[in-house]
């Protein structure tokens, strides 16, 4: 369940960058404002929670093989791509600020391997791909999604 959990919330993670890679494509030319951002400015606390957090996470991840073994007495590894995706995610909250100054669209930044300039045919399918997952309600498919 736990691990399940956790491709489930990998998926999210990168469902929400390509997102904001959709937005910044799509309204290049004609920023918009980003509507329902519910993230108010944080405390240094929160703050300090936050950065505690993605330690405990990224603990997990180094020890998920070695707890695995000793507990259940089997091999066992995360894909190295679930690790990827939160560095990734972390790198996308801090350069936005935790989301508590974004205001436009145009304002969104994105990871270095998550910001590229896609056609408009690119931007179109990308759409459609987020809106699919969505619907299935499986965001673990976000993993293996290629943008």
């Amino acid at each position: 369940l736990l691990k399940s959990s956790l491709k489930s919330t990998v998926g999210f993670w990168k469902g929400c960058m390509l997102w904001a890679l959709y937005l910044k494509n799509y309204f290049n030319l004609n920023p918009q404002p980003i509507d329902g951002n519910t993230m108010p400015e944080l405390s240094e606390e929160e703050l300090g929670y936050i950065a505690r957090q993605n330690e405990l996470i990224r603990n997990y991840f180094d020890n998920y093989s070695s707890e695995v073994k000793r507990y259940l007495g089997v091999q066992a590894q995360l894909p190295e791509i679930y690790r990827q995706i939160f560095e990734d995610y972390v790198k996308f909250t801090e350069l936005n600020n935790h989301f508590a100054s974004v205001k436009m669209t145009n304002e969104l930044k994105l990871p270095t391997s998550y910001d590229k300039d896609l056609s408009n045919e690119e931007t179109e399918k990308l759409s459609e791909a987020v809106q699919s997952i969505i619907d299935s309600k499986d965001l673990s498919a976000f993993i293996e999604l290629s943008f």
